[in-house]
Protein backbone atom coordinates (compact mmCIF):
# COMPACT_ATOMS: atom_id res chain seq x y z
CA UNK A 1 0.00 0.00 0.00
CA UNK A 2 1.37 3.37 -0.95
CA UNK A 3 1.89 5.93 1.76
CA UNK A 4 -0.04 9.15 1.20
CA UNK A 5 1.61 12.56 1.05
CA UNK A 6 0.35 13.54 4.50
CA UNK A 7 2.12 10.57 6.06
CA UNK A 8 5.40 11.40 4.35
CA UNK A 9 5.01 15.01 5.43
CA UNK A 10 4.75 13.93 9.06
CA UNK A 11 7.77 11.68 8.72
CA UNK A 12 9.81 14.55 7.29
CA UNK A 13 8.79 16.77 10.20
CA UNK A 14 9.81 14.12 12.72
CA UNK A 15 13.20 13.71 11.05
CA UNK A 16 13.68 17.48 10.94
CA UNK A 17 12.72 17.93 14.59
CA UNK A 18 14.93 15.08 15.73
CA UNK A 19 17.89 16.48 13.82
CA UNK A 20 17.22 19.99 15.10
CA UNK A 21 16.95 18.89 18.72
CA UNK A 22 20.16 16.92 18.45
CA UNK A 23 22.18 19.80 16.99
CA UNK A 24 20.63 22.57 19.08
CA UNK A 25 20.36 20.74 22.40
CA UNK A 26 23.30 22.58 23.93
CA UNK A 27 21.89 25.95 22.91
CA UNK A 28 18.50 25.10 24.43
CA UNK A 29 20.08 24.20 27.75
CA UNK A 30 22.14 27.37 27.77
CA UNK A 31 19.15 29.59 27.02
CA UNK A 32 16.63 27.90 29.30
CA UNK A 33 18.39 26.10 32.13
CA UNK A 34 20.85 27.30 34.70
CA UNK A 35 23.72 24.85 35.24
CA UNK A 36 24.23 25.62 38.91
CA UNK A 37 22.57 24.96 42.25
CA UNK A 38 22.70 28.41 43.84
CA UNK A 39 21.88 30.07 47.13
CA UNK A 40 18.49 31.84 46.98
CA UNK A 41 20.16 35.25 47.06
CA UNK A 42 21.99 34.51 43.80
CA UNK A 43 19.02 34.20 41.44
CA UNK A 44 19.73 35.95 38.15
CA UNK A 45 16.30 36.66 36.69
CA UNK A 46 14.43 39.02 39.00
CA UNK A 47 12.65 41.61 36.85
CA UNK A 48 8.87 41.78 36.74
CA UNK A 49 8.64 40.93 33.05
CA UNK A 50 8.61 37.29 34.17
CA UNK A 51 6.05 35.27 36.05
CA UNK A 52 8.23 34.08 38.93
CA UNK A 53 6.94 30.63 39.84
CA UNK A 54 8.60 28.47 42.48
CA UNK A 55 8.20 24.82 43.45
CA UNK A 56 9.84 22.52 45.96
CA UNK A 57 11.14 19.23 44.58
CA UNK A 58 13.73 17.36 46.58
CA UNK A 59 14.72 13.99 48.09
CA UNK A 60 14.71 12.26 44.71
CA UNK A 61 16.89 9.16 44.55
CA UNK A 62 15.56 7.41 41.47
CA UNK A 63 16.94 6.49 38.08
CA UNK A 64 15.75 8.73 35.25
CA UNK A 65 13.30 6.21 33.81
CA UNK A 66 12.01 5.37 37.27
CA UNK A 67 11.41 9.03 38.08
CA UNK A 68 9.42 9.52 34.90
CA UNK A 69 6.95 6.84 35.94
CA UNK A 70 6.89 7.75 39.64
CA UNK A 71 4.08 9.70 41.27
CA UNK A 72 6.33 12.75 41.73
CA UNK A 73 7.56 12.58 38.16
CA UNK A 74 4.02 12.34 36.84
CA UNK A 75 2.94 15.37 38.88
CA UNK A 76 5.86 17.47 37.65
CA UNK A 77 5.16 16.47 34.06
CA UNK A 78 1.48 17.32 34.41
CA UNK A 79 2.20 20.71 35.97
CA UNK A 80 4.83 21.62 33.38
CA UNK A 81 2.59 20.49 30.54
CA UNK A 82 -0.31 22.57 31.82
CA UNK A 83 1.87 25.69 32.07
CA UNK A 84 2.95 25.26 28.46
CA UNK A 85 -0.37 24.13 26.99
CA UNK A 86 -2.25 27.04 28.54
CA UNK A 87 0.36 29.61 27.57
CA UNK A 88 -0.57 32.84 25.86
CA UNK A 89 3.04 33.94 25.67
CA UNK A 90 3.73 34.87 29.31
CA UNK A 91 7.44 34.86 30.15
CA UNK A 92 8.12 32.10 32.69
CA UNK A 93 10.81 32.04 35.35
CA UNK A 94 10.65 28.65 37.07
CA UNK A 95 12.50 28.42 40.38
CA UNK A 96 13.02 24.97 41.86
CA UNK A 97 13.98 24.70 45.51
CA UNK A 98 15.79 21.42 45.26
CA UNK A 99 19.02 19.46 45.66
CA UNK A 100 21.75 18.41 43.29
CA UNK A 101 20.37 14.91 42.71
CA UNK A 102 17.00 16.17 41.48
CA UNK A 103 18.28 18.65 38.90
CA UNK A 104 18.73 16.12 36.11
CA UNK A 105 15.17 14.85 36.55
CA UNK A 106 13.70 18.35 36.46
CA UNK A 107 15.70 19.34 33.38
CA UNK A 108 14.77 16.17 31.53
CA UNK A 109 11.07 16.58 32.29
CA UNK A 110 10.84 20.23 31.29
CA UNK A 111 12.94 19.76 28.13
CA UNK A 112 10.71 16.85 27.12
CA UNK A 113 7.54 18.89 27.61
CA UNK A 114 8.91 21.83 25.62
CA UNK A 115 9.68 19.47 22.77
CA UNK A 116 6.25 17.91 23.06
CA UNK A 117 4.34 21.18 22.86
CA UNK A 118 6.36 22.33 19.86
CA UNK A 119 5.77 19.05 18.06
CA UNK A 120 2.02 19.08 18.68
CA UNK A 121 1.80 22.67 17.52
CA UNK A 122 3.63 21.84 14.28
CA UNK A 123 1.66 18.73 13.38
CA UNK A 124 -1.65 20.25 14.47
CA UNK A 125 -4.81 18.36 15.51
CA UNK A 126 -5.75 14.96 14.23
CA UNK A 127 -2.80 12.71 15.13
CA UNK A 128 -3.41 12.54 18.86
CA UNK A 129 -6.46 11.34 20.78
CA UNK A 130 -6.27 13.12 24.12
CA UNK A 131 -8.42 16.23 24.48
CA UNK A 132 -5.75 17.61 26.82
CA UNK A 133 -3.36 17.73 23.89
CA UNK A 134 -5.59 19.86 21.67
CA UNK A 135 -3.86 23.23 21.48
CA UNK A 136 -5.92 26.41 21.45
CA UNK A 137 -5.84 28.64 18.40
CA UNK A 138 -4.78 31.40 20.79
CA UNK A 139 -1.79 29.43 22.06
CA UNK A 140 1.58 31.15 22.10
CA UNK A 141 4.89 29.73 23.23
CA UNK A 142 6.17 31.62 26.29
CA UNK A 143 8.28 34.51 25.01
CA UNK A 144 11.02 33.35 27.32
CA UNK A 145 11.53 30.40 29.67
CA UNK A 146 14.19 30.48 32.37
CA UNK A 147 14.76 27.70 34.88
CA UNK A 148 16.93 28.15 37.97
CA UNK A 149 17.77 25.78 40.80
CA UNK A 150 17.98 26.97 44.42
CA UNK A 151 19.76 24.94 47.07
CA UNK A 152 17.03 24.01 49.53
CA UNK A 153 19.68 23.00 52.05
CA UNK A 154 20.54 26.69 52.43
CA UNK A 155 17.52 27.18 54.68
CA UNK A 156 18.46 24.39 57.10
CA UNK A 157 22.08 25.49 57.27
CA UNK A 158 21.36 29.16 57.88
CA UNK A 159 17.99 29.24 59.65
CA UNK A 160 18.11 26.21 61.90
CA UNK A 161 16.71 27.95 64.99
CA UNK A 162 13.96 29.75 63.08
CA UNK A 163 12.79 26.52 61.46
CA UNK A 164 12.86 24.66 64.77
CA UNK A 165 10.77 27.36 66.44
CA UNK A 166 8.04 27.05 63.80
CA UNK A 167 8.28 23.26 63.83
CA UNK A 168 7.76 23.09 67.58
CA UNK A 169 4.25 24.53 67.28
CA UNK A 170 3.25 23.57 63.74
CA UNK A 171 4.82 20.12 63.33
CA UNK A 172 2.38 17.76 65.03
CA UNK A 173 2.90 14.11 64.25
CA UNK A 174 0.77 11.06 65.02
CA UNK A 175 2.40 7.65 65.62
CA UNK A 176 0.96 4.75 63.57
CA UNK A 177 -2.16 3.37 65.20
CA UNK A 178 -4.63 0.60 64.40
CA UNK A 179 -8.20 1.83 63.88
CA UNK A 180 -11.48 0.29 62.71
CA UNK A 181 -13.10 2.05 59.77
CA UNK A 182 -16.80 2.44 59.08
CA UNK A 183 -16.50 -0.45 56.67
CA UNK A 184 -15.50 -2.71 59.57
CA UNK A 185 -11.94 -3.14 58.30
CA UNK A 186 -8.84 -2.48 60.34
CA UNK A 187 -6.62 0.33 59.09
CA UNK A 188 -3.18 1.56 60.07
CA UNK A 189 -3.46 5.32 60.43
CA UNK A 190 -0.34 7.44 60.22
CA UNK A 191 0.51 11.11 59.91
CA UNK A 192 4.18 11.79 59.28
CA UNK A 193 4.35 13.80 56.06
CA UNK A 194 5.18 17.19 57.54
CA UNK A 195 8.40 16.23 59.28
CA UNK A 196 10.87 17.84 56.86
CA UNK A 197 12.26 21.36 56.97
CA UNK A 198 10.78 22.19 53.57
CA UNK A 199 7.33 22.61 55.17
CA UNK A 200 8.54 25.40 57.44
CA UNK A 201 10.63 27.67 55.21
CA UNK A 202 7.91 29.77 53.55
CA UNK A 203 7.84 32.41 56.31
CA UNK A 204 11.55 33.05 55.61
CA UNK A 205 11.42 33.66 51.85
CA UNK A 206 11.62 37.42 52.18
CA UNK A 207 14.89 37.08 54.08
CA UNK A 208 16.77 34.99 51.52
CA UNK A 209 15.74 35.92 47.98
CA UNK A 210 17.28 38.94 46.21
CA UNK A 211 15.80 42.33 47.08
CA UNK A 212 15.29 42.85 43.34
CA UNK A 213 12.78 39.97 43.38
CA UNK A 214 9.57 41.73 44.40
CA UNK A 215 7.30 38.71 44.46
CA UNK A 216 7.31 34.93 44.21
CA UNK A 217 4.48 32.53 43.43
CA UNK A 218 4.92 29.18 45.17
CA UNK A 219 3.01 26.13 43.97
CA UNK A 220 2.56 22.59 45.17
CA UNK A 221 3.74 20.20 42.49
CA UNK A 222 0.29 18.58 42.36
CA UNK A 223 -1.45 21.56 40.75
CA UNK A 224 -2.48 22.02 37.12
CA UNK A 225 -3.11 25.23 35.18
CA UNK A 226 -6.30 25.63 33.17
CA UNK A 227 -5.47 29.18 32.04
CA UNK A 228 -2.33 31.15 31.31
CA UNK A 229 -0.15 31.96 34.32
CA UNK A 230 -0.75 35.68 33.78
CA UNK A 231 -4.23 35.29 35.30
CA UNK A 232 -2.61 34.41 38.62
CA UNK A 233 0.11 37.06 38.36
CA UNK A 234 -2.55 39.72 37.67
CA UNK A 235 -4.15 39.05 41.05
CA UNK A 236 -1.30 41.11 42.49
CA UNK A 237 -3.00 44.22 41.13
CA UNK A 238 -5.94 43.61 43.47
CA UNK A 239 -3.80 43.43 46.60
CA UNK A 240 -3.44 46.39 48.96
CA UNK A 241 -0.15 47.71 50.29
CA UNK A 242 -0.65 45.99 53.64
CA UNK A 243 -1.29 42.55 52.12
CA UNK A 244 1.93 40.56 52.09
CA UNK A 245 0.51 37.28 50.77
CA UNK A 246 -2.22 36.12 48.43
CA UNK A 247 -3.58 32.68 49.29
CA UNK A 248 -6.78 30.71 48.72
CA UNK A 249 -9.02 29.10 51.31
CA UNK A 250 -8.95 25.48 52.40
CA UNK A 251 -11.87 23.76 50.66
CA UNK A 252 -12.27 21.18 53.40
CA UNK A 253 -13.72 21.66 56.89
CA UNK A 254 -10.37 20.89 58.51
CA UNK A 255 -10.16 24.18 60.40
CA UNK A 256 -13.85 24.11 61.26
CA UNK A 257 -13.14 21.14 63.48
CA UNK A 258 -9.75 22.36 64.69
CA UNK A 259 -11.28 25.58 66.04
CA UNK A 260 -14.19 24.10 67.99
CA UNK A 261 -12.52 24.70 71.35
CA UNK A 262 -11.53 28.19 70.28
CA UNK A 263 -15.05 29.16 69.23
CA UNK A 264 -16.45 27.75 72.45
CA UNK A 265 -14.15 30.11 74.37
CA UNK A 266 -14.48 33.07 71.98
CA UNK A 267 -18.18 33.08 71.15
CA UNK A 268 -18.01 35.85 68.54
CA UNK A 269 -15.11 34.36 66.61
CA UNK A 270 -15.58 33.30 62.99
CA UNK A 271 -12.30 31.36 62.81
CA UNK A 272 -12.87 28.16 60.85
CA UNK A 273 -16.36 29.13 59.71
CA UNK A 274 -17.40 29.31 56.06
CA UNK A 275 -16.05 32.27 54.14
CA UNK A 276 -12.75 34.10 54.16
CA UNK A 277 -11.96 32.81 57.66
CA UNK A 278 -12.36 29.09 56.94
CA UNK A 279 -8.56 28.74 56.79
CA UNK A 280 -5.91 28.79 54.07
CA UNK A 281 -4.56 26.21 51.65
CA UNK A 282 -0.98 26.91 50.59
CA UNK A 283 -1.01 24.91 47.36
CA UNK A 284 -0.92 28.31 45.63
CA UNK A 285 0.62 31.34 47.35
CA UNK A 286 1.67 34.76 46.10
CA UNK A 287 4.47 36.03 48.32
CA UNK A 288 4.85 39.80 48.07
CA UNK A 289 8.48 39.71 49.15
CA UNK A 290 9.05 43.47 49.10
CA UNK A 291 6.04 44.06 51.36
CA UNK A 292 7.06 41.22 53.66
CA UNK A 293 10.45 42.86 54.12
CA UNK A 294 8.85 46.21 54.93
CA UNK A 295 6.13 44.91 57.26
CA UNK A 296 6.93 45.42 60.94
CA UNK A 297 3.73 43.62 61.88
CA UNK A 298 4.79 40.50 59.99
CA UNK A 299 8.38 40.60 61.24
CA UNK A 300 7.17 40.86 64.84
CA UNK A 301 5.01 37.77 64.33
CA UNK A 302 8.01 35.53 63.53
CA UNK A 303 8.97 34.38 67.00
CA UNK A 304 8.24 31.47 69.29
CA UNK A 305 6.35 33.64 71.77
CA UNK A 306 3.83 34.48 69.08
CA UNK A 307 3.63 30.86 67.88
CA UNK A 308 2.89 29.81 71.46
CA UNK A 309 0.23 32.51 71.82
CA UNK A 310 -1.51 31.59 68.56
CA UNK A 311 -1.52 27.82 69.13
CA UNK A 312 -1.89 27.40 72.89
CA UNK A 313 -3.61 30.55 74.10
CA UNK A 314 -5.78 31.92 71.30
CA UNK A 315 -6.78 29.28 68.73
CA UNK A 316 -6.19 26.26 70.95
CA UNK A 317 -4.70 23.80 68.49
CA UNK A 318 -1.19 22.92 67.49
CA UNK A 319 -0.53 22.97 63.79
CA UNK A 320 0.15 19.83 61.82
CA UNK A 321 0.47 21.20 58.26
CA UNK A 322 3.61 23.28 58.61
CA UNK A 323 3.55 26.92 57.59
CA UNK A 324 -0.01 26.59 56.25
CA UNK A 325 -1.30 26.40 59.81
CA UNK A 326 0.85 29.37 60.82
CA UNK A 327 -0.50 31.50 57.96
CA UNK A 328 -4.05 30.43 58.83
CA UNK A 329 -3.76 31.41 62.48
CA UNK A 330 -1.93 34.62 61.63
CA UNK A 331 -4.65 35.39 59.07
CA UNK A 332 -7.29 35.16 61.78
CA UNK A 333 -5.24 37.34 64.09
CA UNK A 334 -4.05 39.90 61.50
CA UNK A 335 -6.38 39.63 58.48
CA UNK A 336 -5.03 42.85 56.96
CA UNK A 337 -1.84 40.95 56.03
CA UNK A 338 -3.55 38.53 53.64
CA UNK A 339 -5.35 38.75 50.33
CA UNK A 340 -7.77 35.85 49.83
CA UNK A 341 -7.44 34.51 46.31
CA UNK A 342 -10.75 33.69 44.58
CA UNK A 343 -11.44 29.97 44.83
CA UNK A 344 -10.84 29.37 41.10
CA UNK A 345 -7.12 29.89 41.71
CA UNK A 346 -6.91 26.84 43.95
CA UNK A 347 -9.76 24.43 43.32
CA UNK A 348 -8.97 21.41 45.45
CA UNK A 349 -10.42 18.13 44.24
CA UNK A 350 -9.99 16.26 47.48
CA UNK A 351 -12.62 13.52 47.50
CA UNK A 352 -15.37 13.39 50.09
CA UNK A 353 -14.57 10.40 52.28
CA UNK A 354 -17.70 10.94 54.38
CA UNK A 355 -20.26 10.08 51.72
CA UNK A 356 -22.42 8.11 54.15
CA UNK A 357 -22.16 10.34 57.19
CA UNK A 358 -23.47 13.65 58.48
CA UNK A 359 -20.05 15.22 57.92
CA UNK A 360 -20.61 14.93 54.18
CA UNK A 361 -22.98 17.92 54.23
CA UNK A 362 -20.36 20.05 55.96
CA UNK A 363 -17.67 18.83 53.58
CA UNK A 364 -19.72 19.73 50.53
CA UNK A 365 -20.45 23.20 51.90
CA UNK A 366 -16.74 23.91 52.34
CA UNK A 367 -15.79 22.45 48.97
CA UNK A 368 -18.22 24.65 47.06
CA UNK A 369 -16.71 27.04 44.52
CA UNK A 370 -18.99 29.05 42.24
CA UNK A 371 -16.33 29.84 39.64
CA UNK A 372 -17.42 28.91 36.12
CA UNK A 373 -13.90 28.15 34.87
CA UNK A 374 -11.02 27.14 37.13
CA UNK A 375 -7.62 28.75 36.73
CA UNK A 376 -5.71 26.21 38.82
CA UNK A 377 -6.82 22.74 39.91
CA UNK A 378 -5.16 21.20 42.96
CA UNK A 379 -5.22 17.41 43.30
CA UNK A 380 -4.58 17.07 47.04
CA UNK A 381 -6.35 13.74 47.42
CA UNK A 382 -6.08 11.69 50.56
CA UNK A 383 -3.84 8.63 50.29
CA UNK A 384 -5.68 5.40 51.07
CA UNK A 385 -4.00 2.07 50.39
CA UNK A 386 -6.82 -0.38 49.78
CA UNK A 387 -4.51 -3.35 49.58
CA UNK A 388 -2.28 -2.47 52.55
CA UNK A 389 -5.20 -1.07 54.58
CA UNK A 390 -3.30 2.11 55.38
CA UNK A 391 -4.51 5.70 55.57
CA UNK A 392 -2.11 8.62 55.30
CA UNK A 393 -4.10 11.47 56.81
CA UNK A 394 -1.53 14.11 55.88
CA UNK A 395 -4.00 15.56 53.37
CA UNK A 396 -6.85 15.45 55.88
CA UNK A 397 -5.43 15.37 59.41
CA UNK A 398 -7.35 15.10 62.66
CA UNK A 399 -10.87 15.07 61.25
CA UNK A 400 -11.03 11.40 60.44
CA UNK A 401 -13.52 10.64 63.17
CA UNK A 402 -16.19 10.08 60.51
CA UNK A 403 -14.05 7.40 58.87
CA UNK A 404 -12.45 5.99 62.01
CA UNK A 405 -13.82 5.42 65.48
CA UNK A 406 -10.94 7.14 67.24
CA UNK A 407 -7.57 8.70 66.71
CA UNK A 408 -4.48 8.77 68.89
CA UNK A 409 -3.76 12.11 70.56
CA UNK A 410 -1.31 14.16 68.44
CA UNK A 411 2.21 14.41 69.83
CA UNK A 412 4.41 17.41 69.18
CA UNK A 413 7.77 16.53 67.68
CA UNK A 414 10.06 18.75 69.73
CA UNK A 415 13.22 18.22 67.72
CA UNK A 416 14.29 17.18 64.24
Amino acid sequence: MKMNLHYWFLISILISLTSSLKTQNDDVYKNVFSNKLVDPGNLKHTDNSYAHIGMILTNVSLAERTFETSSLGHKLKKLTRSLLFRSRGTRLHLIFLTDKAAIKHIRRTIASEIGRILFLKVVGPGIHNSKEELISLYWKLPRSIKVEFVDIGYFSRNYRNEIDDIWKYYGVTVPPTKQIGLDGREYTVYFDKYQQDLFYIGPLYHKVFPKELEYLIMLDVDVEFRKDASHLVNQREKMTESQIMGVGVELKPHYFYETKKHRKKYLNSTAGLLGKTQGFNTGVVIYELARMRASKVYEESLNKENYKYLTEEKYLFWGGLGDQDFYTQLGWERPELFYVLPCEFNIQIHKDIFSKSEESKIFQAYQKCDAEVPVIVHDNSISIGTETKTVNIAAYPFHVAGLLKSLAKPVRKMSI
